[in-house]
């Protein structure tokens, strides 16, 4: 069995919406959640991270562990829900694929209904690979694209930026044909203090406007301990919602998709895998000491 600790969302740091209590039984416990981080290793080095990034990734021993829990546990519930974060996860593709297959195998055998989603940077995320991850049932994308700012805020690991390669990954996506390639991409965008150019979301709608696959979220950055946090100008608390709002009425204003849900919310049915083989119950307060289970 696997050791494993509970990680809480306490917002301290991060950006996450606060929850009211819920009763167990408004659970919907026929859904089993999963996130699988099969590496903490990033191909980027983004100036407002607050991730360690050691290279390690998931070793055999582990995955076949969390297989196998997942072979146990899928069957019993009518839904299933996997959701891929990193890192960057498709540094790891090999291993991505690999558990997608087991659960549509498994879905085969017991008529469960199974998504997938993937928070992912896009740099890797070419028609090809993204043809393969449709097939395995990964339909739904988070990409995060900082506005004219992002060859700043997020270069390669090895300086250069990376902009370009995202944006012609997009749209070599959009040009797939709805009728057989149904999915769903939000960009996200992560604001500065100060960040009121409204035209990245102009060149945003002429490329991905008049495609409903498409849609916008909008961030807020922190000081969330990043090594280039003091770079930055990170907002604060007070001044967050009123710039994220003047964003969301631009976007409201030409017609663009926007998506302005954040939650981190643990869920009792919901568990974290994450690369050395530890269990938690959220991706929040990442690298502060937890009580381990017994």
């Amino acid at each position: 069995m696997m050791s494993g600790y509970i990680s809480d969302c306490l917002g301290e740091n991060f950006s996450c919406i606060q929850p009211k209590p819920i009763l167990p039984q408004k659970f919907n416990w026929d859904v089993f959640m999963a996130t699988l981080i099969p590496t903490e290793g990033c191909n980027f080095q983004c100036s407002y991270c607050h991730k360690n990034h050691p290279a390690a990734s998931m070793t055999r021993d582990t995955l076949d562990q969390i297989e196998e829990y997942i072979t146990a546990q899928a069957p019993r519930h009518k839904q299933v829900v996997l959701a891929w974060l990193g890192g960057e996860p498709i540094l790891c593709k090999d291993t991505v694929l690999e558990v997608s297959e087991m659960i549509q195998n498994l879905q085969k055998q017991h008529g469960f209904q199974y998504t997938a989603k993937m928070t992912t940077n896009g740099y890797l995320l070419d028609e090809k690979l993204f043809r393969q991850f449709c097939q395995a049932g990964i339909t739904s994308y988070q990409i995060t694209l900082d506005g004219w700012n992002h060859d700043k805020t997020r270069p390669h690991v090895s300086g250069k930026g990376t902009l370009r390669t995202i944006i012609d990954n997009l749209v070599a996506l959009s040009k797939l044909p709805p009728e057989e390639y149904s999915f769903h991409i939000t960009l996200r965008r992560n604001l500065l203090a100060g960040d009121e150019d409204y035209s990245w979301y102009d060149y945003l709608y002429r490329l991905f406007g008049q495609d409903k696959r498409f849609d916008v979220l909008v961030c807020a950055v922190g000081d969330w301990g990043g090594k280039g946090s003091h770079d930055l100008s990170p907002l604060h608390q007070d001044t967050q919602e009123v710039l994220v709002a003047k964003h969301i009425a631009y976007l409201d204003k030409i017609g663009m998709l926007r998506y302005n849900q954040m939650y981190c919310v643990s869920r009792p049915n919901r568990l974290v895998f994450w690369p050395d083989g530890k269990i938690g119950k959220c991706t929040a307060a990442l690298n502060r000491p937890q009580p381990q289970l017994e």
